[in-house]
Order: C-alpha cells, then sequence, then structure tokens
C-alpha cells in the first residue's frame, strides 16, 4: 500500500466536517485497504447527524475517489492488476495470452454516441488493461486524439506519457498500441463525422516516429508478433495507417465484420495473422443477441485456433437506427450488454485461450480479473 498516497480526506456533514487526511494516510501506511467511516475512529463532529466519510487519493500517480456513509467503509483499491504479466511466461507470444483491452480508448467526450470510456488511459492500465485503441487526427504536425470528428481533450503526447509513466513504475508489463489514422486529407461532404487532416508538411508516419524520437527504447516496431519477454517494458505498435512500422493491422480492414489480416494482402510483409471480430452495428431488434453470437463465435474460434494468430474481439457496438437505445453505453454496461454477458459465460471457456478482448466502459466491476485469471 506505500504506492497509495491520500491527497483529502473529510468526516462528516455539510455543515460540520472534520479533516483526517494525516490519520487516513496513517491507516494506509499500516496496510489496511478498508477505512471504517466511525465517531470511534475519528470523532463526532455533528452529534445527533449522519455522517459522511469522503477520501480522495492516488496510486502510482493516478487520482482516485471513494466515499461512504457512517457505519460503512471505503475501499482503498490496492490494484494487484497493475503487474499481472509479471505472472505470465516470458517465453509466451503476445498472440497466445488472455488480454483485456479498450476500444476507443481515449473515448471520454461528446455525448452518448461518442463516449466509450470513463477512465483515463493510466487508470485503465492499473486495472489492467494492456491495449489501447488510439485514434489520432494529423493536425499542423501533431496528433490530436478524436473520436470521429469530436477531439478528446488528451494529444498523443499526453498518452505516450501515461503509457511511459505505468511502464517504469511496472518493467513486467508491456502496452499494445494500436494507433488508427482517425481523419482523411479530403473527407466528403457527406460524412458528417468525418475530421479532416490538415496543415501538415509531413507524412503522419514521420510525426509518430516524432514522437518517438527520445524514447525509441520503449517503443517495439517490428512486424512480427514478439513474445512477451521481448516487449516487457515497452509499447507495442500495431499500424492502423499506411506505412511501414509495426505490427501491420491497415490493408484489408475491413469493419463490421469478423475478418482475417495478413493473411489476404499481399503488401504487408508481417507472416503472423490476426484475426478480427468487429461488427459494431448493433440492430434495433435482437442487436444484442447477434452481437453476442460474433464474440462467441471469436472465443471459440480462438480457443481451438494456431497460438500464431492472434484473435483480436470487439465487444463494442452501437445502432445509427436507434442510438437512444443501443448507443457504446448501453450495448457495454446496459441491461443484456456485452460486458455483463462476458462476466456471465467466460467461465465457460476456463483457461482456454480467448485472446484480447476490446471493451468499452471499463471499470473495476470484476470484468477485467476475469479475463486476466483465465491465463
Amino acid at each position: 500500500m506505500s504506492k497509495v498516497k491520500i491527497i483529502s480526506a473529510a468526516y462528516g456533514t455539510k455543515n460540520a466536517a472534520l479533516v483526517v487526511t494525516e490519520k487516513v494516510q496513517q491507516l494506509v501506511d499500516k496496510g489496511e485497504t478498508r477505512i471504517a467511516a466511525s465517531n470511534k475512529l475519528f470523532g463526532d463532529p455533528s452529534p445527533g447527524h449522519t455522517k459522511h466519510l469522503a477520501i480522495n487519493y492516488s496510486f502510482n500517480g493516478v487520482k482516485l475517489a471513494g466515499a461512504c456513509k457512517e457505519h460503512q467503509t471505503v475501499a482503498i483499491a490496492s490494484f494487484p492488476n497493475a503487474n499481472w504479466m509479471s505472472r505470465i511466461n516470458g517465453s509466451r507470444k503476445l498472440s497466445e495470452i488472455n488480454m483485456p483491452g479498450t476500444h476507443d480508448s481515449c473515448a471520454l467526450f461528446g455525448g452518448f454516441m461518442t463516449q466509450c470510456q470513463e477512465l483515463s488511459i493510466a487508470a485503465q492500465l492499473i486495472l489492467g488493461v494492456r491495449f489501447l485503441d488510439i485514434r489520432c487526427r494529423h493536425l499542423n504536425n501533431v496528433f490530436t486524439i478524436h473520436h470521429g470528428s469530436v477531439y478528446q481533450k488528451i494529444n498523443f503526447g499526453d498518452v505516450v506519457q501515461q503509457c511511459i509513466d505505468f511502464l517504469v513504475e511496472n518493467p513486467s508489463e508491456t502496452i499494445v498500441m494500436g494507433v488508427k489514422r482517425e481523419c482523411k486529407d479530403d473527407p466528403k461532404f457527406w460524412e458528417i463525422d468525418a475530421c479532416k487532416d490538415e496543415g501538415n508538411t509531413r507524412s503522419f508516419e514521420v510525426t509518430l516516429e516524432h514522437y518517438m524520437h527520445g524514447a525509441g527504447n520503449r517503443w517495439y516496431v517490428a512486424d512480427t508478433i514478439p513474445n512477451l519477454q521481448e516487449v516487457r517494458g515497452k509499447i507495442v505498435l500495431v499500424r492502423r495507417f499506411e506505412g511501414k512500422l509495426g505490427i501491420p493491422a491497415y490493408y484489408g480492414w475491413k469493419g463490421d465484420s469478423i475478418f482475417s489480416l495478413n493473411d489476404d494482402a499481399p503488401s504487408e510483409t508481417a507472416p503472423n495473422k490476426i484475426r478480427v471480430q468487429d461488427c459494431y452495428k448493433v440492430a434495433y431488434f435482437n442487436g444484442y443477441d447477434e452481437k453476442w453470437n460474433n464474440i462467441e463465435k471469436l472465443l471459440n474460434e480462438a480457443a481451438k485456433g494456431s497460438t500464431n494468430v492472434w484473435y483480436w474481439n470487439f465487444t463494442s457496438g452501437t445502432s445509427p437506427g436507434a442510438p437512444d437505445l443501443n448507443n457504446p453505453r448501453a450495448t457495454a454496461i446496459g441491461k443484456g450488454g456485452m460486458n455483463n454477458r462476458l462476466k456471465e459465460r467466460l467461465p465457460e471457456w476456463g483457461k482456454k485461450r480467448v485472446g484480447t478482448i476490446i471493451l468499452d466502459f471499463v471499470s473495476d466491476d470484476g470484468l477485467l480479473d476475469k479475463i486476466i485469471a483465465m491465463n
């Protein structure tokens, strides 16, 4: 618990409260993981009234918070998944590891049709996420992060720094980063959600190399799927743009289907195949069942398939025809949503290989734990 820093803590009511920051820090330093909201522990600042305990804290620099009523407890998370790859044999290829990831990892803004996550990159990583889906607009020779036309209030340099900071603290881990060119040089007028790359004097890939400069030892940019030991402490680049760096995942990307990469695109050089389920259109009627059937199909393929094939299973989805019902949040965590189905059904696969499962709206609800525990 030494990596937990209590930023502030208060116990009481709106009208009368005690600052208990130092007391809570002392308890955490002694190994306490649950802090009770009680007069016995903190005193009674408002006799006869129900008190609340509110704690703001950080873990490895990531800011978190918890609160509860009197006679309840606040759990101070220790995040055992921050270094879960330390328990994985380094000779295993990344394609052999059951790995949680996030779809549109930075999409925290833009409303119910655009938002896909609630947590920062740093928070996702300490919870156990190891595959990031980063979507860049090339603007004036820098990368701004977008989901379609919506700027996500973060730039690529900030994303990379959060990843490096995490790897410094957790050198046993690796982070797979899919970098996608999200925008176009000349989007068509009917592409209402498209964004435009502009103001650039160099290619998308050259700008990416600029970001890598000075931290080249933190990047794996070969075109083959590595084993874990090769890339501990590194960011593994997956390329979703035209270029030469990284594991290729650009040519042959079909979208809204189940498809293979690098076995039907002769211009690619990587010998390793990637198998993708990205059926993202969720129908108004029976859409959740259809989406789940596609997820389950790839889970079964991964369990039986060659370990040289890397399986990417996108659980995300939305319905352009009924966005108020089948938007990303509802598809992920609404009634009958994919995250809940995965929590219920994944135990059926036991310790089998299921591949990389790429999620919307990840949290500490236990789903990431289940995926990681299957290794």
